[in-house]
């Protein structure tokens, strides 16, 4: 009796255990296949959690832009470099295909490369860095790269993502199924940051964000990596022609504790920058992970250092005043 009791209760837990998988395992699964589609849609370019899709978006559907200059590197660029005020001091045609650092891990210059695809080659292409962004991309998958990733590229390289770095991938993908599911509870529009971005061609930073302080201290996530300048030396090498200069510029930094070492970067890079590297007051930076973004209402100053580092090399291009 005892036996058969044992017999019935093994089988019952089997079961309920059978059913416990089904319904944890099955919806992450449901969800594994869903969140590419919802994120190929327009509800999500415009209505997700997410913002900044129309900056993900911008160098691969722009066609017929044909800039003279065309700025491409991280986030420091992204928040820091106004296109429109660069033409009206320069005379040229600007645009600004930075993206997001996390996504740059992920896609490398793929956003570059699909811009120049639909448009003419430029006459010159700056490639603005942080000091501590020089080194090659690491691979890193992640949630802004991900989106990326579904809204623009090919199944080939998303599968070989997903065997390289299973873990990564798996994360960054229940991460975005939850935010998705999370603005459908409690829809969240950002429609007044995308015009932002769609009136001014860079991602401003509002002031309603800490700033940075005399005290601070370049955080330890920016490591100083042995490879510093291969990927803008690659991107000269991959970019660089008859029809097209590519120069790499190095973004103006907090003057803020820890910097020693950056200091050698910028006086042995190579290639060698087209500015003297800044280092400027904190306070015009906010206090975020990047340590290299500059708020919204001083813009137009690392706006102004770039336009001064391009004037020779813009001059030539125009002709005579």
């Amino acid at each position: 009796m005892r036996t058969e009791t044992r017999s019935a209760a093994g089988k019952f837990n089997a079961k309920a255990l059978k059913l416990y998988c089904a319904f944890m395992i099955l919806p992450c699964v449901a969800v594994l296949f869903l969140v590419p589609l919802v994120v190929d849609t327009y509800w999500f370019a415009n209505n997700a959690y997410f913002n900044w899709v129309p900056v993900r978006d911008y160098p691969y559907e722009v066609t017929g832009a044909n800039a003279d200059v065309v700025i491409f590197g991280d986030s420091s660029a992204l928040a820091g470099v106004d296109p429109l005020l660069m033409q009206q001091q320069l005379g040229v045609s600007v645009v600004n295909l930075s993206p997001i650092v996390r996504s740059l891990f992920m896609m490398r210059d793929k956003p570059l490369a699909a811009y120049l695809k639909h448009n003419k080659p430029p006459k010159l292409i700056v490639i603005y860095l942080a000091v501590w962004q020089t080194e090659m991309p690491r691979e890193e998958a992640s949630t802004d790269g991900l989106i990326v990733m579904m809204r623009h590229d090919n199944a080939a390289d998303a599968l070989g993502w997903a065997l390289r770095h299973p873990v990564g991938m798996l994360n960054a993908d229940i991460y975005l199924g939850n935010l998705i599911l999370g603005n459908l509870r409690q829809p969240v529009t950002m429609a007044g940051h995308n015009a932002a971005w769609n009136k001014h061609g860079f991602l401003p930073y509002p002031g309603v964000l800490p700033h940075l302080t005399a005290s601070c201290v370049i955080g330890p996530q920016h490591h100083l990596a042995r490879d510093f300048g291969a990927w803008p030396q690659l991107m000269v090498k991959r970019y660089q022609s008859a029809q097209t200069d590519v120069v790499l510029y190095l973004a103006p930094a907090p003057d803020c504790k820890g910097l020693g070492e950056y200091y050698r970067v910028a006086d042995n890079i190579q290639p060698r920058p087209i500015n003297q590297w800044q280092v400027l007051d904190p306070n015009l930076f906010l206090d975020d992970i990047a340590d290299a973004h500059p708020e919204e209402r001083f813009v137009p100053i690392t706006t102004q250092l770039l336009i001064d580092s391009l004037r020779p090399l813009i001059s030539p291009v125009r002709g005579p005043a």
